[in-house]
């Protein structure tokens, strides 16, 4: 059974209510374009820094918990993430490339995609993780070579899934390295290498979203021994600063600050409460944020395909229908696949 503790539903109320804010944001933004501008304020994005400062919370809590049990290994530290990451996304591949075909045409085209392509290196790219890489953006600038790809047709957000692996495969690879729980040293090197310098690499064009990530993993590895109220004040003046630099400059939604304060703030909020007025809606939040990952994976696709097929709609409808769309379509997808990724990596090594 999973752990009831109620700080514990704190972050999968987090979890759940970031994957709906990325929905509802690209739902209006497909839904009127007008609100689409570098100058602007976008929930969706928002979201992904606090997606990124939850997940290296939740990994180093983890990792560091099993380093002290002396049950860590990196095979199996691999085996865990590649089964969470990949089973729900591996089955979308040809359902996306398919239902792209059926809604967009043959090929298919979209005013809300820019460069979509389903060809055999986008499937692969996607597959293994490489869109956007910079790693190959740089080979194919260097020897004049077409290899990098972005979005799988309509797939745009799985970019950021990308950045999470590799964050994910690193992190793994130092902690291994540094506390030699690895017989593989060389391949570990080469891999945990590849991967630091291709999520570095994105930083240098000014995406700062590994920031989070580092911020969320460093207070899971090391946290102050505060008060809780100390805590709520370390809360509470990250997220007013936040608000006042979005204020200032409200498309520095990746910079430095934003994604270092919101990481704060999500660790601190954590920190800041027992949250035992959640227990009264564990339910809801637990099924919320069960499908999180599913939702993500998928809502952009859904939204894409509901806008392009019904152009005359309302642009509050097509939010309405999208938001509902694709949560019903997440469920579906995590019936038939993300539920199934502990029985699938059970079938592996520990």
């Amino acid at each position: 059974m999973r752990d009831a503790a109620p700080h514990l539903l704190y972050l999968d109320l987090v979890r759940a209510l970031a994957a709906q804010a990325v929905v509802l944001g690209h739902a209006a933004v497909l839904a009127f374009p007008e609100l689409i501008g570098a100058e602007k304020f976008h929930i969706q994005s928002y979201a992904v820094v606090i997606f990124l400062a939850l997940s290296g919370f939740l990994i180093a809590r983890s990792v560091r918990s099993r380093i002290a049990r002396g049950t860590f290994a990196l095979s199996g530290y691999v085996y865990d993430r590649a089964a969470r990451i990949f089973v729900p996304l591996l089955p979308l591949i040809p359902c996306i490339v398919i239902i792209d075909h059926i809604v967009l045409g043959s090929p298919p085209t979209s005013r809300f995609v820019t460069d979509m392509d389903d060809g055999p290196l986008a499937i692969v790219s996607n597959a293994l993780m490489l869109q956007d890489n910079w790693l190959i953006q740089v080979t194919d600038r260097l020897f004049d070579a077409d290899l990098s790809r972005r979005a799988l047709g309509s797939a745009a957000p799985w970019w950021t899934v990308a950045i999470e692996w590799w964050i994910y495969i690193a992190f793994g690879c130092i902690a291994a390295l540094m506390i030699r729980r690895t017989q593989r040293i060389a391949a570990a090197s080469i891999f945990g290498g590849f991967a630091l310098v291709s999520v570095l690499g994105t930083s240098l064009g000014g995406n700062m979203l590994i920031v989070a990530w580092v911020i969320g993993a460093a207070l899971a590895w090391w946290s102050p021994d505060f008060s809780a109220s100390t805590w709520r004040w370390i809360a509470g003046a990250s997220i007013l600063l936040v608000v006042a630099y979005l204020l200032v400059l409200p498309d520095g939604t990746y910079t430095l600050p934003v994604v270092a304060l919101t990481a704060v703030a999500v660790v601190a909020s954590f920190r800041s409460s027992s949250w035992q007025i959640l227990q009264r809606i564990a339910g809801p939040i637990r099924w919320l944020a069960d499908y999180s990952y599913s939702l993500y994976l998928i809502h952009f696709s859904v939204l894409v395909w509901v806008v392009s097929a019904s152009p005359g709609t309302p642009g509050w409808a097509h939010v309405a229908i999208g938001v509902v769309a694709s949560n019903v379509v997440a469920i579906g997808c995590w019936l038939a696949f993300e539920r199934h990724h502990k029985a699938i990596r059970a079938k592996f090594p520990r």
